[in-house]
């Protein structure tokens, strides 16, 4: 089989193109040329990613998406910028005497020779997208790549104007006028620092000020990474740059403010919400970072177990009734709710939305924005949707029980109603309304589904490793997901280090989750108890269909490691 052959055969193996697609870009190749790749994608049949992605595979080298990667400067500088464009090849990481590069042809072996004779290491190719490593060239060798670049050269001009002042006479209408300091420095260390985050997917960007320095970190993967640490005596110029951008009053220093603003990075639209609190060496910034795609995640993608995915899936095709998803901040409530309701999304339907902030826009959707400085709060929205006629209403919090109470009776008159609650898990749910001061018999009554959710973090695939626990490790495991030896089918990896994942050893995240269908003999059961939790039949938990139960079985399916599991879960008294 030659290589053609095989790359075809992998694309409709993993279901990326069908026969009949692949046929005709075949034919289209044999009379006129050119790669087939490129006229799969001119088709528009896959992405260039995609494809990439397959080919990698079926060569046998790790793909390197190089717009989300940013190599150390001193890796970088192991080629000059006229080998990177000769050779078409990125360096990306050095491991001990291995330097990955992200090369255009990792068959090449002259080009592997070539980089290996230029740097004295040896080669570990991956394969990149051509036009990605055009780009890298640019961001990585002729543009500042990152915030400390920027911020480097804008302290060298402050110097200099420090020293021009410092040597300056006393000003007279001859005298030459003092250097200023330009905008442009500054915008390039807040565009830098935005551009990396996004490419490095992270959702929030932090800015700190401490006494001597201050320090920025992304949040990737739920998990908060140094980035950065600029001067100090640059950290109000930043945060005077996000103030201009997010459209918040420059000079108040002394109060929280809230902005936003939204911009575009390598093609892809971004919403940015942006927030500062005050402390005592000055104002922190948090930014949250929302891609705004129309490449929307499906309930499918989320990663629910088969049967939580079925569960789930028959309470949204209910006429009435409320679903309450619960989890803390940051465990992917709302991509959920987002995912439910394009589920159930139908030209038939008059979806409406009352959220604060509006964070996924989804076409025939009606979504409404909360503002309690205009006197538009969760409840006040509520009342004026249901004279709107709706058929499904989506509530981004419940906060107080005046909106509670006016959701429950929305879902008792007719309406499906979905909603998120701050709550430790699904059964949690019903006492922190109880404890929010709802009649727990109108609570009971318009409930129809309770859904709790953590997010963990997935193995790389590129470098994750099989791994063979400890017994006691793995009996561990085994008696959290409820299975014994005999049954369970253990495929265990543990996390390694790779470019493609940053060196973390994960990448990307998945669902856990639980859910409870309330029916009229769970609400029989839950009224009599006089300690649900330690019901079997009221708590998923109880009977192996918790959150602990699904963590740890996708541990034993390879998905991601105990270790993992155990950190969402940790300080967690529930488990």
């Amino acid at each position: 089989m030659n290589e053609l052959e095989k790359i075809g055969t992998l694309l409709v193996n993993d279901k990326l193109v069908d026969p009949d697609t692949l046929q005709k870009a075949v034919e289209a190749q044999r009379q006129s040329g050119g790669k087939l790749g490129e006229i799969l994608i001119k088709m528009g049949a896959l992405s260039a990613h995609k494809f990439y992605e397959a080919l990698a595979k079926q060569l046998g080298v790790p793909f390197c998406d190089l717009r989300n990667v940013t190599p150390d400067p001193e890796v970088l500088k192991l080629l000059s910028v006229a080998d990177a464009r000769r050779l078409r090849a990125i360096p990306v990481a050095i491991r001990g005497d291995i330097l990955d590069v992200a090369v255009e042809n990792p068959s090449d072996l002259g080009i592997l020779e070539a980089i290996r004779t230029k740097t004295g290491l040896k080669v570990s190719p991956m394969l990149a997208i051509p036009e990605d490593i055009d780009d890298a060239i640019q961001r990585l060798y002729e543009l500042p790549s990152n915030v400390e670049r920027a911020a480097f050269r804008l302290t060298r001009l402050r110097n200099l104007q420090q020293r021009v002042r410092t040597d300056e006479t006393a000003p007279s209408p001859s005298s030459p006028r003092p250097l200023r300091l330009e905008d442009e420095p500054i915008i390039n260390v807040v565009d830098n620092m935005i551009k990396e985050a996004a490419r490095r997917g992270a959702s929030d960007i932090h800015i700190e000020p401490f006494s001597d320095k201050s320090k920025i970190r992304f949040r990737i993967d739920g998990v908060l990474e140094q980035a950065g640490a600029p001067p100090r005596t640059l950290h109000d110029a930043i945060v005077t740059r996000l103030k201009v951008l997010g459209g918040m009053d420059i000079a108040e220093k002394r109060l929280p403010q809230d902005g936003r603003f939204s911009t575009s990075i390598d093609g892809r639209p971004y919403d940015l919400r942006v927030s500062t609190l005050p402390t005592i060496f000055g104002e922190k910034v948090v930014i949250r970072l929302l891609e705004q795609s129309t490449d929307y995640t499906s309930l499918e993608a989320l990663g629910l177990s088969s049967g939580v995915l079925q569960r789930f899936k028959k309470v949204l095709s209910l006429p009435y009734g409320m679903i309450v998803v619960a989890g803390p901040t940051g465990s992917g409530k709302s991509t959920t709710l987002a995912a439910a309701l394009r589920e159930i999304n139908a030209p038939g339907k008059n979806i409406v939305t009352v959220e604060d902030p509006v964070e996924y826009v989804i076409p025939g959707v009606n979504h409404t924005q909360v503002n309690i400085k205009s006197g538009l709060s969760f409840a006040t929205v509520v009342r004026h949707v249901l004279r709107q006629d709706p058929d499904i209403i989506m509530i981004g919090e419940i906060r107080d029980v005046e909106t509670a109470e006016i959701a429950f009776r929305a879902a008792l008159t007719g309406h499906l109603v979905l909603t998120t609650i701050h709550a430790n898990d699904a059964l949690s749910v019903l006492m922190r309304f109880e404890e929010m001061g709802v009649n727990k018999y109108m609570a009971l009554s318009s409930i129809v589904a309770l859904f709790s959710q953590r997010l963990v973090r997935t193995l790389c695939p590129w470098c994750k490793k099989s791994w063979s626990p400890p017994d006691e490790v793995l009996d561990e495991i085994l008696r959290a997901a409820g299975v014994s030896r005999e049954e369970a089918r253990v495929r265990m990896y543990s996390a390694k280090a790779c470019p493609t994942c940053f060196h973390k050893g994960y990448r990307g995240r998945t669902a856990i989750s639980e859910i409870i269908v309330v029916d009229e003999e769970f609400r029989r059961r839950f009224m009599a108890s006089e300690d649900p939790k330690a019901d079997p039949f009221l708590n998923p938990a109880k009977r192996h269909q918790g959150l602990l139960a699904d963590g740890a079985r996708k541990v034993l399916e390879g998905i991601t490691t105990w270790e993992e599991v155990q950190r969402v879960f940790s300080g967690d008294e529930s488990y």
